[in-house]
């Protein structure tokens, strides 16, 4: 228990330590320096590539990206497209596409600096692909194994409804658009695949 305290610690220094270098790095008088902001961004996203997004149960390095991004709108759009660039490449390998999914979905819904534009136009993204993904599989049965991206995807519409939902349904024509009812109901079932507590709050 001592070592663990002690490495959790370390890991709180250490992530203190790189969040003040980030606002000094990137703001002069409290305001955002563009270009060097965009820059360290860039630099930051490769190593989340190759590193933290393939890192198993990462839980604390990916904050250095998400300050980042709350720091500056413009780079929740770029991180947002990395991710739906990642999932819908069929030539990446599997687990990197439904873990970029899976960050999209947490990253939308925990955020508070994310725009209703960006909500709305990542949504649509990922609802086209699901139909897209229904209509290829119309004689298929639910099989986490066989259609682990669908199921990613469809979870993480879930869950970003299950935080933005009030936000979201201010506008019915959008979410009509969506047409999840399509989805939820399809012959691959997501209801029964997606994790239990995310369905029952997207339910209610």
């Amino acid at each position: 228990q001592i070592e663990i305290s002690d490495s959790a610690n370390k890991m709180d220094v250490i992530m203190e330590l790189i969040f003040e270098f980030i606002d000094r790095y990137i703001t002069n008088d409290q305001q955002i320096i563009v270009n060097k902001c965009e820059d360290f961004f860039i630099r930051i996203l490769e190593i989340f590539q190759k590193l933290i997004l393939v890192t198993h149960k990462s839980k604390f390095t990916q904050f250095i990206i998400f300050r980042l991004c709350a720091l500056y709108p413009n780079n929740s759009l770029s991180f947002v497209g990395f991710l739906l660039q990642n999932f819908i490449d069929i030539k990446l390998f599997p687990l990197t596409r439904t873990i970029s999914v899976s960050y999209i979905g947490s990253f939308l819904a925990r955020s508070s600096f994310i725009s209703l534009s960006t909500l709305k136009r990542t949504l649509h993204v990922l609802a086209s692909w699901c139909h897209g993904y229904i209509d290829s599989h119309l004689d298929s049965t639910p099989d986490a194994a066989c259609h682990p991206h669908f199921y990613a995807a469809c979870q993480a519409i879930f869950y970003i409804f299950c935080f933005k939902h009030l936000s979201l349904m201010r506008e019915l024509s959008f979410f009509n658009q969506l047409n999840l009812e399509r989805i939820c109901r399809c012959a691959l079932n997501p209801f029964k695949m997606c994790l239990n507590n995310v369905i029952y709050e997207f339910c209610k």
